[in-house]
């Protein structure tokens, strides 16, 4: 039996041939936050344009979990895009990627997460609140 409580990295199903989903809860802290997300929430690991898969897969590497918590905060706009971003950063540092690549990473969401961010709909918001839970410690 797997301890889903004390999970360091999250469990993901393929749904279909081009989706995943979240297999068992999984909770992260970061700042004063934790965020919760529950099982089912819809993932895509992280969102890289295939020409740099190269750089970083969309599953793979020690970075994944930040890849969900960004990917569930941006969904449910439980925190501002930039309060996301940040927490995305400082998750990607707490699960070991290198200082180059973080902050590559964290560069491409701050320049170009405003189109994922601003491009929710009122029912897609509410649907991601449905998996997502965050709290201030």
């Amino acid at each position: 039996m797997i301890d889903t409580e004390h999970l360091l990295y999250p469990l993901i199903r393929q749904t279909d041939d081009e989706d995943y989903a979240l297999a068992s809860p999984f909770t992260a802290k970061s700042y004063d936050y934790v965020i919760a997300v529950l099982d089912g929430f819809k993932y895509d690991g992280f969102s890289v344009p295939i020409l740099f898969h190269w750089f970083q897969s969309p599953f793979t590497g020690v970075g994944t979990p930040a890849a969900l918590i960004h990917d569930a905060l941006y969904a449910s706009e439980l925190v501002t895009r930039k309060t996301a971003d940040l927490i995305f950063r400082d998750l990607l540092k707490k699960y070991g990627v290198g200082v180059v690549k973080r902050n590559i990473l964290y560069q491409a969401v701050r320049r170009f997460g405003w189109y994922t961010y601003n491009g929710h709909s009122a029912e897609a918001v509410e649907e991601a609140r449905r998996f997502v839970k965050i709290e201030t410690s």
